[in-house]
């Protein structure tokens, strides 16, 4: 929460939110589309979406936003040593150390989370239409 009392919007909602309207765009223009040119269109604007929502500061977490690698791994739904290697990686963001503990900002979680989510998309719906 920022200190105005408002609560600090998602990257990972916005994405969510872009597939939404996107979805109904495409349900207006129907037919006049071919379905890869939608899809390229999709992966394009959720791209775009993530990129300045993560460089924006009004999206980024405050600093004090921190997950422990544990807490990291239980979010991403990966191991804690695949939380390490993403941050030896710079896919992730270090926050600090204390003692032999390491803590990740969570604005990197958030935005890895996101870019990988718009990742799964685009490949299930590259695949979708070879079945």
């Amino acid at each position: 929460m920022s200190t105005d009392g408002k609560i600090s919007p998602s990257i990972a909602d916005a994405v969510q939110l872009a597939r939404v309207r996107m979805d109904e765009m495409f349900r207006r223009v129907g037919a006049s589309l071919p379905s890869d040119v939608r899809r390229e269109l999709s992966v394009g604007v959720e791209a775009i979406l993530v990129d300045v929502l993560s460089r924006h500061p009004a999206w980024r977490h405050d600093t004090d936003d921190f997950l422990s690698i544990a807490e990291a791994a239980t979010l991403l739904f990966v191991s804690r040593p695949h939380i390490s290697k993403l941050l030896e990686q710079g896919k992730l963001e270090l926050h600090h150390e204390k003692g032999s503990d390491r803590f990740v900002t969570k604005a990197s979680v958030l935005e890895y989370w996101a870019t990988r989510e718009a990742a799964i998309e685009a490949y299930n719906a590259s695949t979708s239409d070879e079945e």
